[in-house]
């Protein structure tokens, strides 16, 4: 799976560190971070020290933006489970009532663009929700819906034609009003009007509200949000530095 060119891009251009470097040169030998970003939060579930995790499941995921929006799941029967893909770990999702959630205290207005590393293993008879807000009215969403979708939503559905099972992808989705955007693995698929609902908690794994609702049943690698409309220029460095560091060993 190759992002657009980025591999080789990334492979002549960059020096590689090890999958799990938090930072790796680009072509213009200046250091890339997405901490030298205004993040909403990063949720890496590759980062062992950054998960707090036992037999039943994952409870905690450290927020390394430095907001400290820790996504949490105290019921060990809604707890993902931990797994190890190529040597990176994943949250894996059951299809049937795991999730997690994190309520921000403060709103995040639009233009947002999420960065999500999933997958889809199989169907559970439903749409199913990699991640959403915490309540009506203030939610973004990345979604697969049982028309065979992938939909972006801040109030209103932008979708492209995907079916499922399918493989590790990473999905940059942009919101901002009429002119939000979808990405799969570094390839425009979509521009629409996604409406303007801003973010005030995340919800991963299923939808907001009481559930069991739309659960993933697959998993989840890496999550990071971003308080900005980013250039095509640092979009792509986002787009690279997770292609380098999680999806060429698991996609």
């Amino acid at each position: 799976m190759y992002l657009n060119g980025i591999r080789d891009v990334f492979h002549q251009n960059s020096i590689e560190k090890s999958p799990s470097a938090l930072e790796f040169f680009v072509p213009q030998q200046t250091i890339f971070s997405p901490l030298n970003y205004p993040l909403i939060g990063w949720w890496n579930f590759g980062d062992n020290n950054s998960v707090t995790y036992d037999a039943n499941g994952i409870s905690k995921v450290n927020d390394l933006s430095g907001n400290n929006f820790h996504l949490q799941q105290t019921t060990d029967a809604n707890k993902p489970a931990y797994m190890e893909v190529n040597g990176v770990h994943v949250a894996r999702f059951d299809g049937t009532n795991d999730w997690m959630d994190v309520a921000f205290g403060t709103t995040f207005n639009q233009p947002n663009t999420i960065f999500i590393i999933w997958k889809i293993s199989g169907s559970t008879g439903n749409n199913q929700f990699s991640l959403d807000g915490i309540a009506d009215g203030v939610r973004h969403i990345v979604s697969w819906g049982i028309g065979n979708t992938i939909n972006i939503y801040a109030g209103t559905n932008v979708s492209y034609s995907k079916t499922i099972p399918f493989d590790y992808q990473l999905n940059t989705a942009i919101y901002n009003g009429a002119s939000s955007q979808n990405y799969e693995n570094g390839v425009s698929k979509v521009t629409g009007n996604a409406n303007t609902n801003p973010l005030t908690g995340l919800t991963i794994g299923d939808g907001r509200g009481v559930k069991p609702i739309v659960p993933l049943k697959g998993d989840i690698a890496e999550i990071i949000a971003v308080n900005e409309l980013l250039t095509d220029t640092d979009r792509g460095l986002f787009e690279r530095y997770l292609y380098a560091k999680v999806l060429r060993l698991i996609g």
